[in-house]
């Protein structure tokens, strides 16, 4: 399994792993192959909005957040910043609530509780799968 470099990958593939589908099936759907899928899930390319309407309508999510997603993962801190997200899109349009407050708590943490929060998302998502 490929490392996730991205926010809008690893999004994908909880989505897609969430509803037991293998990207082959995922790629079908969206009429590419299974190449161009694993790496919009690994995070080496980010899908058209095209795509990502699809995959919106496929798992019955907002698009709002897979594009907040895609937009998050492009700040360099330098052309592009958090603010410029925040301030074109603000996350509480993108999130419901009770992941708003998640993500809310992890930006207020340091990084080393940042790491904990994630190796418990991980270890959870684990077990539910």
């Amino acid at each position: 399994m490929k490392e996730i470099k991205n926010q809008l990958g690893i999004a994908l593939r909880t989505l897609r792993t969430g509803k037991n589908l293998k990207q082959s099936e995922i790629a079908k759907h969206l009429g590419i192959s299974v190449s161009a899928y694993s790496h919009y899930e690994c995070g080496e390319r980010t899908p058209g909005i095209d795509i990502l309407l699809m995959l919106a309508k496929l798992h019955k999510i907002n698009i709002n957040y897979l594009i907040f997603l895609a937009c998050n993962d492009m700040i360099d801190g330098e052309k592009i910043t958090a603010e410029d997200i925040y301030t074109v899109f603000p996350t509480e349009l993108a999130l419901p609530q009770d992941e708003q407050t998640i993500l809310n708590i992890y930006r207020s943490v340091t990084d080393t509780y940042r790491k904990d929060i994630l190796l418990f998302c991980y270890a959870a998502h684990e077990c539910s799968v």
